[in-house]
C-alpha cells in the first residue's frame, strides 16, 4: 500500500531519479508527471477505472480497490464559475495523502495537461472522484468528491440540473452524501440577483433533508474575518441553516498546491497553506461522525422540477396555439359575413351554376368519340367507318371533307374512334359562389371553435398538473425557488387576462 509521500521524500528528493525512486517501490499509486529542478515535482493518483455517462451528463474516476465495511464518505462542491471548486479538490487530494508544506512535491488528482486545462478553462461536465481508501489516508474513511461545473447562466443551469439528476439516478452515480459545499469566493463587492439566481438555482435541486449537510467553503480568502456581504451571500443562499444556527463555513486561499513558490511571498504561501490544511482537518473531522443522507427526496424534487419547466413551456405552447386558432376564427367569421353580404345582393348569382364534363361507362363500343377533344360527339353511333378512303360516311357527324362537325375543334376523321364510354356534360353548383363558400366558411368555424375549446381544456388540465408539481416543491424542496403557474403566464404571455377569465380560475396555484 502506499505510505505517507512524506516519509519517503526530503528538501531534495524532486532531484532523485524516478529509477531508484521505483526500486524502493515509492511510487506504486503515483503516477510522476515532471520532476524540474527548483520546482515541486508534480505527480498525479493512478486512476485505474474510468466511466462515462452514457448520454455524457457525468464520469467518474476510481482510485484504489474499494474495501467491504468500511466507511465511505460522499461530498458535492457546488457554486458559480470561476470560485475554484476544482483547485479545492486538489487541496484535498494532497491533504488526504498527507503531504506538508516541507514537501518538494505536490499531487494532482489527473494528469497535468488535464489540470492545468482545468484551471485554465471552465468544467463542463460533472466529475465524480473515487477516492478508496489507502493506508496512507489522513482520513479514516474513503471518499468520493463530486466536481460540478459552474453555475452562471439559466440555460446552462439547467444542464447542470440535468447532470446531477443522472448523477444521482444512475447505479454508477451516487446514492447518499454527507456534505454539500456551496464554494463563495470572498472576493464580491455586492450581492447582486445573478448571485441570488445561482444560489438559489443550487439550493433548489435539494429535498429539505439535505439541510443540515450544507456548508460553504470561502475560496480567495485573505485570512481575515469573512466580510458582511459573505455572510449576507450565505444567509442569502441558506436562509432556513441560518434559522437554525447551523451555518458552518471553512476558508481557503485558493493557493495551488502544486503552484511553483516565489520567494518573496512563501511565508504567505505557507500561512495559507497551513490555514487551508486546518479548516480541511476540521472540515473532514465534522464528516467522521455524520450520517450518510439518502438522496431519494432530492431525486424526487429534481424530477417535479424539471416536470414543472416542461409544463409551464407546455402551458406557453397551448396558450400560442390557442390565440393563433382565435385569431383565424376571427378571420373565418370577417369572411362568413363577407360572403353573405355578397349572396344577399346576389353579386354572384351569374356564377352559380357551371357545366362539367364526366366520363360515363358502356356497356357497347358505340360512343363517336374525339380523343384529341375529350368530346363525345355523336351516341349512340352504329354506322361510322373509321377508314378516310370511303366518301360515304354513314354517321352524320362527320362532313363530306372528313371532318366532325360536332367536336369543339372539328377534328378530322383520324382523330376519332367508337369508344366503349362517353363524355357528358353536368350541372354543378360553382365552387366560388356565395351559397358554396358560405357553407364552406361555417364548416371551418364549427372546426375552429371545436379546437380552441379542446386546446383550453388541455390548458386547465395542464394547470391542474402544474398546481401538484408547485405544491410538492413547497413542501419538500430545500428552497423551492419556483414561481407560480399564474405568474409565469403573466411574465411571458401579454394581454393574458382576458384569457385567463374564459378558462376560469385555474392558473391560480
Amino acid at each position: 500500500m502506499l505510505k505517507p509521500i512524506s516519509n519517503y521524500y526530503n528538501q531534495d528528493s524532486a532531484n532523485n531519479s524516478e529509477e531508484e525512486l521505483e526500486k524502493e517501490g515509492k511510487l506504486r499509486n503515483i503516477l510522476k508527471l515532471n520532476d524540474i529542478a527548483g520546482q515541486f515535482a508534480t505527480y498525479s493518483l493512478l486512476l485505474k477505472n474510468k466511466y462515462v455517462d452514457k448520454d455524457g451528463k457525468f464520469k467518474k474516476y476510481i482510485f484504489g480497490e474499494a474495501h467491504e465495511g468500511l466507511a465511505s464518505k460522499a461530498i458535492m462542491l457546488l457554486g458559480a464559475t470561476g470560485t475554484g471548486k476544482s483547485t479545492l479538490v486538489y487541496a484535498m487530494v494532497n491533504y488526504i495523502q498527507g503531504v506538508n508544506w516541507e514537501d518538494s512535491f505536490r499531487l494532482n488528482i489527473t494528469d497535468e495537461a488535464e489540470v492545468r486545462s482545468q484551471i485554465s478553462n471552465k468544467t463542463c461536465i460533472t466529475t465524480v472522484y473515487e477516492l478508496n481508501h489507502q493506508e496512507n489516508f489522513i482520513i479514516p474513511y474513503s471518499l468520493t468528491i463530486v466536481d460540478t461545473p459552474g453555475f452562471e447562466l439559466v440555460e446552462k443551469d439547467e444542464t447542470i440540473v440535468d447532470q446531477i439528476l443522472a448523477l444521482f439516478s444512475s447505479p454508477q452515480g451516487i446514492s447518499h452524501i454527507d456534505a454539500v459545499c456551496i464554494v463563495l469566493p470572498d472576493s464580491s463587492v455586492r450581492l447582486t440577483d445573478a448571485h441570488k439566481h445561482m444560489y438559489d438555482s443550487i439550493l433548489g435541486m435539494f429535498g429539505k433533508e439535505i439541510e443540515e449537510k450544507i456548508c460553504f467553503f470561502i475560496t480567495f480568502s485573505s485570512g481575515k474575518a469573512i466580510s458582511s456581504l459573505i455572510q449576507d451571500l450565505m444567509k442569502s443562499a441558506c436562509n432556513q441553516c441560518n434559522k437554525n444556527n447551523s451555518l458552518k463555513y471553512y476558508k481557503f486561499n485558493n493557493y495551488l498546491p502544486f503552484t511553483v513558490s516565489v520567494e518573496d511571498e512563501k511565508d504567505f504561501q505557507e500561512r495559507f497553506w497551513r490555514e487551508g490544511t486546518k479548516n480541511l482537518g476540521e472540515f473532514f473531522q465534522s464528516l467522521e461522525n455524520s450520517k450518510k443522507q439518502n438522496l431519494t427526496l432530492s431525486v424526487n424534487v429534481l424530477n417535479e422540477r424539471k416536470e414543472y419547466e416542461r409544463i409551464l413551456k407546455e402551458i406557453l405552447c397551448q396558450i400560442q396555439a390557442c390565440f393563433t386558432k382565435q385569431g383565424e376564427l376571427e378571420m373565418e367569421q370577417n369572411a362568413l359575413l363577407q360572403y353573405q353580404h355578397e349572396r344577399d345582393t346576389n353579386k354572384n348569382s351569374a356564377h352559380e351554376v357551371q357545366k362539367k364534363t364526366v366520363k360515363i361507362d358502356l356497356k357497347e363500343k358505340n360512343a363517336f368519340t374525339c380523343l384529341r377533344c375529350n368530346y363525345t360527339c355523336h351516341y349512340p353511333c352504329k354506322y361510322f367507318v373509321a377508314n378516310i378512303n370511303i366518301a360515304n360516311y354513314a354517321c352524320t357527324s362527320i362532313d363530306i371533307f372528313g371532318n366532325c362537325k360536332k367536336c369543339p375543334s372539328q377534328c378530322g376523321i383520324s382523330y376519332h374512334s367508337l369508344e366503349s364510354y362517353r363524355y357528358e356534360l353536368e350541372n354543378v353548383e360553382n365552387e366560388d359562389s356565395a351559397d358554396s363558400m358560405i357553407s364552406k366558411t361555417e364548416k371551418a368555424i364549427s372546426e375552429l371553435k371545436k379546437t380552441i375549446e379542446s386546446t383550453k381544456n388541455k390548458i386547465k388540465d395542464l394547470i391542474e398538473k402544474s398546481k401538484k408539481n408547485f405544491n410538492y416543491l413547497q413542501s419538500s424542496a430545500l428552497k423551492p425557488n419556483v414561481i407560480s403557474t399564474l405568474e409565469y403566464i403573466e411574465k411571458n404571455v401579454s394581454n393574458v387576462n382576458e384569457f385567463l377569465q374564459e378558462i376560469g380560475e385555474h392558473a391560480k396555484n
